[in-house]
């Protein structure tokens, strides 16, 4: 059994690491080993919220904060334990704000049947899958 504040804590240093990644790919100074070297610990932190007892506790309640950082992280762990079809009716509700954090955790995600569902939504979806610019 894992301990609430321990998955706490992993989703807020994931959405830490995830903004400071997003900065070193930015940065003109920045190598890219150091870029590595935060992705690494970036990839930790989610890795310790991928998994089924984090998803009620810590994953969902982090789209009520609209913070993209939380959100991003969150919703890459959800796609990581399978709940792809949740995430894409959250994206399509989402305010612009919270689509920046589940925009990005979509364009990262290795979720095999990812491609084919954005795909769907793209041609078949009853509406336009709302895209927001970067912040």
């Amino acid at each position: 059994m894992v301990l609430l504040d321990i998955l706490e804590e992993h989703l807020s240093e994931a959405a830490f690491q995830w903004e400071q990644w997003e900065r070193a790919l930015r940065a003109p100074d920045f190598t890219l080993h150091e870029c590595a070297v935060v992705e690494e610990r970036l990839r930790a932190h989610l890795e310790g919220i991928e998994e089924e007892s984090a998803v009620e506790a810590v994953l969902w309640p982090a789209f009520e904060t609209e913070e993209p950082p939380l959100i991003f992280a969150a919703t890459y762990a959800l796609l990581e334990v399978g709940k792809l079809d949740e995430v894409l009716l959250q994206f399509k509700s989402a305010k612009p704000e919270a689509r920046v954090g589940i925009r990005r955790a979509l364009e990262l995600s290795e979720t095999p049947a990812l491609s084919a569902r954005l795909t769907e939504l793209l041609k078949f979806g009853s509406s336009p899958v709302p895209w927001t610019p970067e912040m």
